[in-house]
């Protein structure tokens, strides 16, 4: 979508309860005024500057400019297990990796984006009973143990 947010708000001020963003990009577009009201309905907060303001980059550099166009999101409601938020940008991952040595060819100007989140079992949509509601438990089964659900289907607008 390539939303750009700029200074628009995702929450309600004096409401709900998030911590200020830092913001690095402050034009927005039209994506980017359908993705506040898509998160203002859906009670979501953008993590980009609001966790670990100091490790918040542009995630999108070129010879056009810079911009912030890649998000994570979170319910507002859990923004408190988000603890580390990062933006890498494509031209410091090959140095960072050693990688740097015969690399050619034309790289993505998006970065990559990564977060660390505190999961809670109970809070996973396929928590076993008895097993998964354990606290000290960091990772939650992958597949239903007890009932089988359809996957979403897509609306008919999407399909291919």
């Amino acid at each position: 979508m390539n939303s750009r947010i700029g200074k628009c708000s995702a929450y309600i001020e004096n409401i709900d309860n998030l911590p200020d963003r830092v913001i690095l990009d402050d034009t927005p577009n039209n994506h980017g005024h359908s993705f506040i009201d898509y998160m203002l309905k859906n009670k979501l907060a953008v993590i980009n500057g609001r966790i670990c303001p100091l490790n918040n980059n542009w995630t999108c550099i070129s010879i056009k400019g810079k911009s912030v166009v890649d998000y994570f999101v979170t319910p507002q409601k859990n923004i408190d297990n988000v603890t580390d938020f990062r933006v890498h940008t494509v031209s410091e991952l090959p140095e960072s990796y050693g990688l740097n040595r015969g690399v050619t060819g034309r790289v993505s100007d998006h970065a990559i984006l990564s977060c660390s989140v505190i999961m809670h079992p109970t809070h996973c949509l396929y928590a076993t009973p008895g097993v998964d509601t354990d606290p000290t438990i960091k990772t939650c089964n992958s597949q239903p143990q007890t009932q089988q659900q359809s996957p979403p289907t897509m609306p008919s607008r999407f399909k291919i």
